[in-house]
């Protein structure tokens, strides 16, 4: 399944298709296939769970867990990263990591424009 952060609408023909993002950690990606992933999906992934995680404001009573649970996520898939860096973490998981951490959805997206580029 391809997935994008927040929601996005993907026109095909005359027809809207929602595709979701992540929106806890029944969406995180199994470790095996974290450990396939190339640096640019690990990105991704990560990018995913920090403008997810941003999607919690509709509710706030679940916005500490989900911040919670994609800092978690976004701090494993640096570690894969990590690994395929020669034991440098990328500057994009600090940076995804930090703007969780602050709740800034809209740093989400420009860090990754920056890595997308």
């Amino acid at each position: 399944m391809i997935r994008f952060a927040g929601l996005l609408l993907v026109f095909i023909g005359y027809t809207a298709v929602p595709i979701l993002a992540w929106q806890g950690p029944h969406d995180n990606q199994p470790l095996a296939q974290l450990e396939q992933m190339r640096e640019a999906e690990l990105a991704h992934e990560a990018f995913s769970a920090c403008s997810g995680s941003g999607s919690a404001k509709a509710d706030p009573g679940s916005a500490p867990s989900m911040q919670k649970e994609a800092l978690t996520y976004i701090t494993l898939i640096s570690r894969y990263a990590r690994r395929q860096n020669r034991g440098t973490t990328p500057w994009w998981a600090l940076a995804l990591y930090d703007a969780t951490r602050a709740g800034n959805q809209s740093q989400c997206e420009a860090i990754w424009q920056q890595v997308a580029k």
